[in-house]
């Protein structure tokens, strides 16, 4: 069990090394948030773990690189980068986090991180 638990801690937060090192370029950055800030819940949901955290890895990169701050239009809360990156982010983490608890690891994983282990 401790395994697996590592294992999928270890994927979670290794997902970046295995994006793009680069940013894209500015229009693909903006293109790009126009279309995801719209994604509703069920959409969202229904995209991989390992799409989830390219797609946070390309806006925090688009962030970073100082491409224009895209025009999002409509009822989208999402108005920058980082917004939409800690949107991903956080989905991520609810996904790992439902992991757990379905496997039974959630209080085995709170006691070892209130231990120190980490």
């Amino acid at each position: 069990m401790k395994t697996l638990v590592a294992t999928t801690l270890m994927l979670f937060l290794s997902l970046p090394a295995f994006t793009q090192e680069h940013a894209p370029l500015p229009a693909q950055c903006v293109a790009d948030a126009n279309l995801w800030s719209h994604v509703n819940k069920e959409a969202l949901d229904k995209l991989s773990f390992t799409e989830l955290g390219a797609r946070a890895s390309e806006m925090s990169l688009c962030a970073n690189s100082g491409a224009p701050d895209p025009q999002i239009s409509g009822n989208s809360l999402i108005d920058n980068y980082a917004t939409l990156w800690s949107a991903y982010q956080l989905k991520q983490g609810q996904r790992v986090m439902t992991y757990l608890v379905r496997h039974g690891l959630k209080e085995q994983f709170l006691a070892e991180d209130a231990a120190g282990k980490r």
